[in-house]
């Protein structure tokens, strides 16, 4: 069973998305900071973290920056879930080693499904 790790602020998405891929064989935990987030990917040690960019506090990109500069978080799959969809922001996201991008409002879940099983 993969381990999914759901990094979101808004507690309406969050909720949903959780209530989504639970439907699906993942083991779902979720954060709603990208603190919390560093701090549950060493603990739960997920198989993918689906992140948000736009966070309170530590954002997504900087979540990302940290967790590929940690060797033990290093092999975690990341696949940026977010509406932030500036072409800078995903270039930067892209050169970071993300497995995927996906905007939020346009998320077609089966391919979202098909992408986590791949990993």
């Amino acid at each position: 069973m993969k381990k999914v790790l759901i990094v979101e602020d808004d507690p309406f998405i969050r909720d949903i998305t959780t209530i989504k891929l639970s439907s699906h064989p993942y083991e779902v935990q979720s954060a709603q900071d990208g603190e919390t987030a560093i701090s549950l990917m060493a603990e739960f040690m997920p198989d993918v973290v689906l992140l948000d960019l736009n966070l309170p506090g530590i954002s997504g990109v900087d979540v990302l920056v940290a967790q590929k500069g940690n060797p033990a978080l290093h092999s975690i799959q990341t696949i940026i879930f977010s509406n932030n969809d500036d072409e800078g922001m995903r270039k930067r996201v892209i050169d970071l080693g993300i497995a995927g991008f996906f905007i939020k409002v346009s998320t077609d879940y089966d391919e979202l499904y098909a992408l986590i099983d791949s990993l």
